[in-house]
């Protein structure tokens, strides 16, 4: 039972987004030792900065794990068979929004969220309130397909409109 564990934890460490840090943190390791066997030899100024990169990289992945984990408890949360709001339902954006600490949104274009919401989330975000939107890269294939689906055109024209709304 205990190899079944330690495989399943290695399985974990071993994803792809957490591979580069790791071996970034063990090439630093190893560079380190390696100069303090005097089997290579670097300057102070090298090690330490092979030191500030390996602290960066652990850093970085420490925050990485610690962000996964949290989106992973709330979506644990979740009441099953609980669905993602579709546009007609953002008139609940204030009645829901009104007092978080954070928003995330998933939308196509958001055309309609900047336009008809933008005082909301300037509110919101005066309040300190985090607001993450993520939106369809107007460049990537994917938007062909929903042109295709949607019948529409305007997509990446709309998509380009949000992202110069919500950069004001």
């Amino acid at each position: 039972m205990q190899t079944t564990d330690s495989k399943t934890r290695w399985k974990l460490w071993l994803r792809p987004s957490r591979i580069i840090p790791t071996l970034t943190i063990l090439g630093a390791g190893t560079a380190i030792v390696l100069s303090f066997l005097k089997v290579i030899n670097l300057s102070i100024a090298e090690e330490i900065v092979i030191a500030l990169l390996a602290l960066l990289t652990a850093d970085a992945l420490s925050e990485r794990v610690n962000l996964l984990e949290r989106l992973e408890t709330k979506l644990s949360k979740l009441a099953i068979g609980q669905t993602l709001r579709r546009r007609g339902d953002t008139h609940f954006l204030e009645e829901y929004g009104g007092n978080a600490s954070e928003i995330c949104i998933i939308a196509v274009s958001g055309i309609s969220l900047a336009m008809r919401h933008l005082s909301f989330f300037e509110s919101r975000i005066n309040d300190g309130c985090k607001i993450r939107i993520i939106l369809l890269d107007p460049n990537c294939p994917s938007l062909q397909v929903w042109n295709l689906m949607m019948k529409v055109s305007t997509t990446a024209s709309d998509i380009k409109s949000s992202l110069e709304v919500f950069k004001a």
